[in-house]
């Protein structure tokens, strides 16, 4: 198993490439962790250049930092669906990521399944 780890620069692009997936009316998960986090300051700049976009944040420091950026929230059963689900993961077994057992494991893991696509 392979621990991600990573620089923050690795972490900013790895999240700038997933937001890339992210447009106009989509329902996004935000999920949590220092790469999300990345991802969520980048959807708020799409937010900010007049792109329609609701996160579902799957923690409270997703959420307050969500809010900070201005992106618009919704809560998981006001949705029909989730669009896409950006999240992080602490190590890499083969094509399988695993996740920390920190507080927001069960609630990332019921926004990434809910979505349609995961990032």
């Amino acid at each position: 198993m392979k621990t991600t780890g990573g620089t923050d620069d690795q972490k900013r692009r790895a999240a700038e490439a997933a937001v890339e997936a992210v447009e106009d009316g989509m329902v996004v998960g935000l999920g949590t962790g220092s790469t999300t986090a990345f991802a969520i300051r980048a959807i708020g700049d799409l937010v900010a250049d007049g792109v329609d976009v609701r996160g579902v944040p799957t923690s409270f420091a997703s959420r307050e930092l969500a809010r900070e950026c201005d992106i618009p929230l919704v809560d998981l059963d006001d949705v029909d669906g989730i669009d896409v689900a950006i999240d992080g993961a602490d190590q890499v077994a083969g094509d399988a990521l695993v996740k920390g057992g920190g507080a927001a494991h069960a609630r990332e893991k019921v926004v990434d399944a809910f979505a349609d696509r995961f990032l």
